[in-house]
């Protein structure tokens, strides 16, 4: 097969596990020997940093960077007018450019990713045969409705606009958004994220835990950082064994500045640290340096890579019960849950696992055989590929 496939960014730039995922899924379509070139925005390209003949990153990114979160909810409608502005006539350059593109390649099938900011029409306007189109839906594009779009609107995924031949969702989550905007339920199917099988730890051994606990992610209020650190205040007084955080990622700066004022008012600042957004593949060290992985999303995450990354190093989740990070942990099985924006419930199930041994390495192990068994990107391919095949026979009958 002959596969265009476009992403807002794609790897090495990128800023979480939907771009990661994205390349996993074209490297392994790749090997089954279809060909797929990427198309992708100007993102952080430099004349040094790109020679792959099979990603055009041609597209302009909408995105207002400059302007963090927390000055768009202090002037909504200044950045609403401006950013809308702007994504108008940058979303002009990006359909002549991709319809230059889709004329040159004549691709069998288009599948797009995450396209908010290089806009989906980019692609809607220019395909003029019936090329079959599927998209990979890991987040709630279905209910983007924000104050950007109600000006020279740029983003709109009605189904009466936009007719997808197939739609892959990461989570049932995922997929209750799409038959909510009217999309028929035959053409959509539940395909979670998966990694790479050099990821899972070859051999555990039992291990007491020393209390080493990580965050990785963005800082967002959404991912609810402060509710570890309010944990920790909590089991800093409690628990008798010593404890660390690290916190790993890149956000914004207003939220970080809260979150460090917060850990200074309870005293917190020696075992608490924070750590630079780091490549990849480093993260798989990161990963065994520490004991547990805690994922403290208040939101409905629509997935959560960082847990199926951490359950394959043999490192226990403890997530909150909301979104795709409630489908993936089998609580007291893969993992544990806990009320979300509950920080003493947290503390509580961080001092149990903490505490319980053999539920800790017992966890360790479920978790490394779901992994195996679910989520490794040879086997979630598969189920993408024979879809793919199929919408192509079904085009030629």
């Amino acid at each position: 097969m002959k596969i265009l496939a476009f992403s807002s960014l794609y790897p090495p730039f990128y800023k979480g596990g939907y771009e990661i995922a994205a390349k996993s899924f074209i490297d392994n379509l790749r090997k089954r020997g279809h060909q797929v070139t990427v198309v992708s925005s100007k993102y952080g390209v430099t004349q040094d940093n790109e020679n792959d003949p099979d990603i055009l990153r041609n597209l302009h990114y909408l995105n207002f960077n400059h302007l963090n979160e927390s000055f768009y909810i202090k002037f909504p409608w200044i950045c609403s007018i401006l950013s809308s502005i702007r994504r108008f006539i940058l979303t002009i350059f990006n359909v002549i450019i991709a319809g230059k593109i889709i004329r040159r390649y004549d691709p069998d099938i288009l599948f797009l990713w995450d396209m908010r900011e290089i806009s989906y029409h980019t692609v809607f306007s220019k395909v003029k045969k019936k090329i079959p189109i599927v998209i990979m839906v890991e987040d709630e594009v279905f209910n983007w409705h924000t104050i950007n779009n109600r000006f020279f609107s740029t983003f709109s995924l009605s189904k009466d606009y936009i007719r997808f031949n197939h739609i892959f969702c990461v989570s049932k989550v995922m997929k209750d958004y799409a038959i909510l905007a009217g999309y028929d339920i035959n053409r959509i199917s539940v395909v979670p994220n998966g990694i790479s099988n050099d990821w899972l730890l070859k051999k555990i051994t039992i291990k007491k835990p020393s209390g080493r606990l990580l965050y990785v992610g963005r800082l967002s209020k959404i991912k609810g950082i402060h509710n570890i650190i309010k944990a920790f205040n909590f089991l800093h007084k409690n628990y008798e064994s010593d404890i660390f955080l690290t916190i790993t990622g890149s956000g914004d700066q207003e939220y970080v500045t809260y979150l460090k004022a917060l850990i200074t008012k309870f005293n917190l600042m020696k075992i608490v640290r924070f750590q630079e957004k780091l490549s990849y593949q480093k993260l798989k060290d990161v990963y065994t340096q520490h004991d547990l992985l805690i994922v403290s999303s208040i939101y409905r995450e629509p997935f959560g890579l960082i847990l199926i990354e951490a359950m394959s190093r043999g490192i226990p989740v403890i997530a909150s019960n909301i979104g795709g990070p409630s489908e993936i942990i089998k609580d007291q099985i893969t993992g544990l849950l806990y009320a979300p924006n509950d920080p003493k419930d947290l503390a509580r199930k961080i001092q149990h696992l903490l505490t319980d041994h053999a539920l800790y390495n017992r966890i360790r192990s479920n978790a490394i055989a779901e992994v195996k068994n679910h989520y490794l990107i040879e086997n979630v391919s598969n189920q993408i590929e024979q879809t793919l095949i199929g919408l192509l026979k079904d085009g030629r009958k």
